[in-house]
């Protein structure tokens, strides 16, 4: 190195140092007043030194040192904050230190005059590397590296979309021959004077942070230091192979090469330099010569024997050789470098095989051998079992498969690469089968002649979108011993198989994947539809169909694929594909292929085409971990869930039996009567519980055959009908173990959930036909169902004494209220029992009451006093919240004081109000509701009127309009709707002024005085009604006391009375 000094620049003192290699001292330092040194470099020839020096965000200067004298020469301005430098004969070139999209620019270096820039993609702080051959110049910042060219003109220039992303850090390092650079994350690239043929990735290095790289050409090495742990990598110029690794000080900032030496560079935490002299461990390497690399290979490789691959004949002029293996011969080394030259394997693919063997140096100097061979096909039987107490398995299984043929159970050992064989009937494990892979999915063929165990290349839950092929294990079950092993088109997932060696493989993972047939005789897979990534692979019992099941948030999507007869291609079924909300886990198919069965307990059915039908069926979804179906004359589901085995019947959903486990099962297996439960017991353990099943005697079973007995025989709307189906009989259940539910409608919502009562007793108050269904269910979850259609008389209730009371004084509070204008009575509804009460007002005593189906609302008398009626609700809401559209009007007649009939309305009435003719009824919720006209005669709909967030309603005498206002309305009104009494129908509604608190302070009321003038709203207004005026509708007065909770016209006088709080106010009709 010229003068041997190293240069320093030192941002924080403003200066740039100067140190002696010989002796490691400073040899000197300049600074520079309020600029800041950043990058620097040699002009060539190594006579200056150019320092880039920053003095506000967009201004700076170049500084020029002569390194003889080591003192500043002169400087020039630059239109940029300069970062770093690099040189060229009568150029400089200088990248910007700030902005995030800057400019690198070139001046020349005799007048300090701008050449030109590139800007666009460049980014802030850019290291630059300038090629030996001065023509271009390599920028690397924000982790892309960019060729800059020299143009005609002397500047440098971008060439279009030349550059490479780095995967860490920012720097750029050409070698010194020129033909080749390196990036911080390891990657070697071309450097070519040809741009099509530059930035080409020829090597990547096992290295990755490079912080700084420098070259030592003589002894055709090179080193990397690592960015932040000081680790230094010396490496072979020509092969790029690592020689060795040393360890440095975490803050070493570079290495230098001094011929025989290397210094390395470390800043203290003040800021003081600190220099290591070391030997350079690269001399020798300009005269070492390459190993010779020697492979020798025995015994004759057969798919069942290791084989001994051995390089330790290779030779070299000194010790201390290292190897690496390629064992299939497709270039990517399987082993890395280690001093082991003797490799033991074996070779689980029958065929040709290649192995390369590749020998490295202490110099990184390589020499390759390949030998070529033949690997025979043989039988697998296994090694010797496991000792371990009787169906306590040493092992954790990952997945498991039932033999009911052999009453086995094959397992997959994950963490022990095997297979494991359990006989069911002792507990104790036969065999076991040894991989080089992780096992996992397994299937056995429907005959139970062979079984197909899937080798992964990566884990289930890796993301492999196109990593290596996985393996297929083929297994003899006759035999006991494994045949063959295939490679996978691709990662092998899931399973599943045919008897006719078709295996049917789900590869890949992440959000698509691929399904496909994979045979080891195929020469490929046949059909590759694309799917979702599939939790699980299920043949269809009779059809040539296969289900993928992908398993999503929601639920689970059942694809089914067609597999050709013939061909045994694989292609998309058409029209069958299916989402079903909720399930999850695994799947099965029952053995009458009507039933597809998720491992977490939901359920649907098979058409006969194969297609799913809907809707879904769920038992215990949250605490089923497994199950499987019984046999299917037992319509049996067999659940695992907590720690017990459950039983329940597919079609009711009704558990049958239970049987205590002491621990939940992770799996479950069957065969005929016999139930094996594996439990995962811990990390290097499986338990097997041998349980019989205590649905056995439901085979041919027969559903109750359900009897039924109505009393009284010509049932009324008065009395109780009493239904027994006591009479009910079982070919299996005694009478007392029967369990019985009612649905009054026929709607299928049971009023009487599942109960051993066979007598159902109620009161129908709706006259006419009434559907009323019971089913019966026997112990085995069997169920029959008999409707029966009742013909409910009409008959008039009379209703019963009421309670005695203190006069004038009832103990609780009525909720509504009505005055009979003819007779000094009063009705009171109660809606917390569902009564309504007669009160003479005389005696100031309850004299009758009446209790209703569902709770009593409004009261509404007709002005000629002969009829009440009473608004009956389906649920308990305030009015206009309905949410039920429907509800009922209970009709009394005042003269005979009997309740007549109940009318069903398809409307819940909030609120009611009566004429001699009409009945209207408010009801509704939000913008649905409405006001609706009846015929009282008829009880048909005759009018209705749009209205909004629900309606207290009131009458005209006249009949001739009917007035609403809103309640629970932060913007209360009221409205008038005109009615056309012989016509039954409304005409337009006109509404007051808006925003009007004070009906909405009162709870929403509003009457219409005497003389049909005016109404009086609850807050206490007083409205015109008088159509056509400017004041229609518009307050006129105010009334005190307020709020205007009742009213009443006062007979025989011409004023009204009205009723606030405990007040009582009378008024003068018109003033």
């Amino acid at each position: 190195m010229p003068r041997a000094k190293v240069y320093v620049t030192r941002p924080t003192v403003q200066g740039v140092a100067r140190y002696d290699l010989a002796t490691g001292a400073n040899a000197g330092e300049i600074t520079f007043k309020d600029l800041t040194p950043m990058g620097f470099g040699f002009a060539p020839g190594h006579g200056s030194l150019y320092v880039g020096l920053t003095k506000a965000v967009d201004s700076g200067y170049i500084a020029e040192i002569d390194l003889e004298t080591f003192a500043e020469i002169r400087r020039f301005p630059v239109g940029i904050a300069p970062f770093d430098v690099a040189a060229a004969p009568g150029k400089i070139v200088v990248s910007d230190a700030y902005n995030q999209w800057t400019r690198i620019e070139t001046y020349d270096l005799a007048s300090g005059t701008l050449l030109g820039n590139v800007s666009g993609v460049i980014r802030e702080a850019s290291h630059l590397a300038m090629h030996p051959s001065f023509q271009r110049v390599y920028a690397s910042g924000g982790g892309r590296t960019h060729r800059l060219e020299q143009l005609p003109s002397g500047e440098f220039g971008r060439a279009p979309s030349e550059f490479v992303e780095a995967l860490s850090g920012d720097g750029v390092w050409v070698f010194p021959e020129g033909n080749r650079l390196i990036t911080p994350d390891g990657a070697v690239y071309t450097s070519d004077a040809v741009s099509t043929s530059d930035l080409r990735l020829i090597a990547q290095l096992d290295d990755s942070s490079i912080g700084h790289v420098v070259f030592d050409t003589p002894h055709r090495s090179f080193f990397t230091v690592h960015s932040w742990n000081g680790t230094m990598a010396h490496r072979n110029a020509g092969t790029h192979e690592l020689a060795r690794r040393y360890f440095l000080p975490t803050n070493t900032l570079s290495v230098v090469v001094a011929t025989n030496e290397l210094w390395s560079l470390a800043q203290k935490a003040s800021g003081q330099i600190s220099f290591r002299r070391l030997a350079n461990p690269a001399v020798g390497a300009e005269t070492n010569t390459p190993p010779l690399a020697i492979l020798a290979i025995s015994p004759a490789a057969t798919t069942l024997n290791e084989v001994v691959l051995d390089a330790s004949g290779s030779t070299d002029d000194a010790p201390g050789l290292l190897a690496r293996w390629d064992f299939d011969g497709d270039g990517i080394f399987d082993r890395d470098f280690s001093t082991n030259l003797v490799f033991r394997t074996n070779f689980n693919i029958p065929g040709p095989r290649t192995v390369i063997v590749q020998i490295k140096d202490r110099f990184g100097e390589l020499s390759s051998a390949t030998n070529r061979f033949d690997v025979q096909q043989a039988d697998d039987p296994g090694l010797p079992p496991a000792i371990h107490a009787a169906f306590e398995l040493p092992y954790r299984a990952s997945l498991v498969a039932f033999d009911t043929t052999r009453d086995r159970m094959y397992a997959t050992d994950g963490a022990g690469m095997r297979l494991r064989v359990t006989d069911l009937r002792t507990g104790m494990e036969t065999r076991q089968y040894r991989f080089t892979r992780e096992p996992e999915s397994l299937v056995i063929t429907p005959d139970a002649q062979r079984l197909y165990v899937v080798l992964r290349a990566s884990p289930r839950d890796a993301l492999t979108l196109n990593g290596d092929g996985g393996f297929v294990a083929e297994f003899d079950l006759r035999r006991g011993v494994k045949t063959r092993e295939w490679v996978a088109y691709d990662d092998p997932v899931a399973i599943a198989a045919t008897d006719q060696h078709v295996v049917i493989i789900r590869g890949r993972s992440g959000q698509l994947g691929t399904v496909a047939v994979s045979e080891p005789t195929a020469g490929g897979p046949k059909g590759v539809p694309v799917f979702q990534m599939a939790s699980a692979l299920v043949l269809h019992p009779a059809l040539d169909l296969v289900y993928g099941a992908y398993e999503h948030a929601d639920g689970t999507i059942i694809q089914p694929f067609e597999i050709d007869p013939v061909t045994h291609g694989l292609a998309f079924r058409a029209g069958l594909s299916m989402n079903v909300s909720g399930m999850k886990g695994f799947v099965s198919v029952s053995e009458d292929a009507r039933w597809i069965l998720a491992n977490r307990g939901q359920f649907v059915g098979l058409r006969p085409d194969g297609g799913v039908d809907w809707p879904p069926t769920a038992i215990d979804p949250r605490e089923t971990k497994t199950s499987i179906f019984a046999r299917p004359a037992l319509k049996m589901i067999i659940t695992a869930a907590g720690n017990e085995l459950r039983w329940t019947h597919r079609d009711t959903q009704y558990r049958a039996a239970t049987v205590p486990m002491g621990s939940s099962a992770d799996f479950l297996g069957r065969k005929d009567d016999t139930i094996w439960a594996v439990t995962l017991a811990g990390p290097a353990a499986t338990v097997i519980r041998t349980v019989t099943d205590p649905t056995a005697a439901a085979e041919g079973n027969q559903p109750p055959l359900v009897r039924l007995a109505v009393s009284p025989a010509s049932p009324t709307t008065l009395g109780m009908t009493t239904i027994d189906a006591g009479p009910t009989t079982d070919d299996n259940t005694p009478r007392e173990q029967l369990a019985f539910r009612w649905d009054v409608g026929g709607d299928g919502s049971f009023e009487v959930d599942w109960t051993n009562q066979p007598v159902f007793s109620r009161s129908f108050f709706l006259p006419g036909p009434q559907k009323v269904s019971v089913q019966v269910r026997d112990k085995w979850g069997a169920v029959s169902t008999n409707d029966l259609v009742l013909d409910i008389a009409l008959e008039a209730d009379p209703g019963e004494p009421a309670p005695g009371h203190m006069p004038f004084h009832l103990s609780r509070a009525a909720a509504a209220w009505a005055f009979d204008p003819v007779r000094e009575e009063a009705w009171l509804a109660f809606p917390a029992d569902n009564k309504l009460v007669l009160v003479d007002l005389r005696t100031g005593l309850a004299q009758r009451q009446w209790t209703l189906p569902v709770m009593p609302g409004s009261l509404a008398i007709t002005p000629d006093g002969t009829t009440l009626y009473v608004a009956l609700l389906v649920q308990p809401t305030a009015p206009p919240w309905a949410l039920e559209f429907y509800g009922y009007v209970a009709e009394f007649d005042l003269v005979g004081r009997v309740m007549t009939r109940i009318v069903r309305y398809g409307i819940a009435p909030g609120d009611i109000a009566a004429t001699d003719r009409f009945l209207f009824v408010a009801g509704g919720s939000g913008g649905l509701s409405s006001v609706n006209a009846y015929d009282r005669a008829t009880g048909l709909l005759i009018g209705q009127a749009a209205a909004f967030n629900g309606m207290r309603i009131t009458a005209a005498p006249s009949q001739n309009k009917v007035f609403g206002v809103t309640v629970n309305d932060l913007n209360p009104y009221i409205e008038r709707f005109a009615f056309n009494a012989a016509k039954g129908t409304f005409g337009p509604g006109v509404r007051s002024q808006a925003f009007m608190p004070e009906i909405n302070g009162s709870g929403g009321r509003v009457f219409v005085l005497p003389g049909e003038t005016n109404v009086l709203g609850g807050g206490g207004g007083v409205f015109l009604d008088r159509p056509g005026s400017a004041q229609d509708l518009r307050v006129v007065a105010n009334l005190t006391p307020v709020p205007s909770m009742g009213f009443t016209e006062v007979p025989g006088a011409n004023q009204f009375a009205v009723v606030s709080g405990s007040r009582i106010a009378y008024y003068t009709n018109g003033t």
